[in-house]
């Protein structure tokens, strides 16, 4: 009962943040965007001075990690930051929307710690996240079990590009798995408060992290993806952002054991950021 009426809370808790329909930008809770499918990354950060929060809301046509399909269609994710100096809290969750196991429920709660800076050009984030799977279905292809990761993500510009990697490291359950990527991007801003954001990244996957996840096929060129995003923001703090990115598994034997190794899948983003500067 004690564990139903946790999870029933922050269900809640989820609907009426996400309800506002406001979405994260590049400085909120960026870090735990990394550990989703497309690849958000501004080419110089400040750190949010004092205190910054956001609150977030996307509709994708499918839940996508690290280019494996966690849903059978439409998916709600709903999210918000707190962050202090660089330090952060951020609260996600998914929920499936059209009619598929779980519809209409929370079936993942990922709770991140982070912190981020920067030095000279160099952007560095870390984090830590535990990964909860309420409302379990075994036909949902997002039910799994409570787990912990570290992630590391390090960024700089390189004239009109940005070169960029992740790594991360599972601490609980399937410990020891390890996803590494290296990536670039290109962002440019376009009249009327328009932006592109494109970028590709290729990743190594070792043998626990693909034996866990897809087949035991040891350490193999993993995956590479493609994302391109359209941020409009009409007034401060507000963004809109249409997305889609395109994902594919590289070897045979990844294939195999997948029952989608090439997605291509997009969605909407709406959010809001707001802070109090010295």
């Amino acid at each position: 009962m004690l564990r139903l009426y946790f999870f029933r809370s922050f269900e809640i808790i989820l609907f009426l943040v996400a309800s506002l329909g406001i979405h994260q930008t590049a400085s909120g809770a960026e870090a735990h965007r990394f550990n989703r499918s497309i690849h958000h990354r501004e080419p110089t950060e400040e750190v949010a001075p004092h205190f910054g929060a956001g609150v977030y809301s996307d509709f994708l046509s499918e839940y996508v990690w690290r280019g494996l399909s966690s849903s059978r269609s439409a998916v709600w994710q709903p999210s918000f930051s707190l962050e202090y100096y660089g330090v952060g809290f951020n609260l996600w969750a998914n929920m499936p929307i059209a009619p598929q196991p779980n519809q209409g429920q929370f079936n993942e709660i990922d709770l991140t710690l982070y912190y981020k800076n920067n030095w000279k050009m160099i952007n560095f984030h870390t984090w830590v996240y535990g990964v909860l799977y309420p409302n379990k279905d075994a036909l949902s292809r997002d039910a799994g079990t409570p787990s912990m990761e570290w992630d590391l993500h390090i960024s700089a510009p390189v004239g009109p590009i940005y070169l960029f990697t992740d790594f991360s490291l599972r601490l609980v359950t399937a410990a020891g798995s390890v996803y590494w990527d290296l990536g670039v991007g290109y962002q440019e801003k376009l009249p009327y408060n328009f932006a592109i954001d494109a970028s590709v990244f290729f990743a190594l996957a070792n043998g626990k992290f693909t034996e866990a996840h897809v087949a035991p096929v040891g350490t193999v060129p993993y995956q590479v993806e493609f994302s391109l995003a359209f941020p409009w923001k009409p007034v401060a703090g507000l963004t809109l952002t249409p997305r889609m990115s395109v994902s594919t598994l590289l070897t045979s034997g990844l294939r195999a054991g997948s029952s989608d190794p090439t997605i291509i899948w997009g969605g909407l983003s709406v959010g809001y950021e707001f802070g109090a500067a010295d």
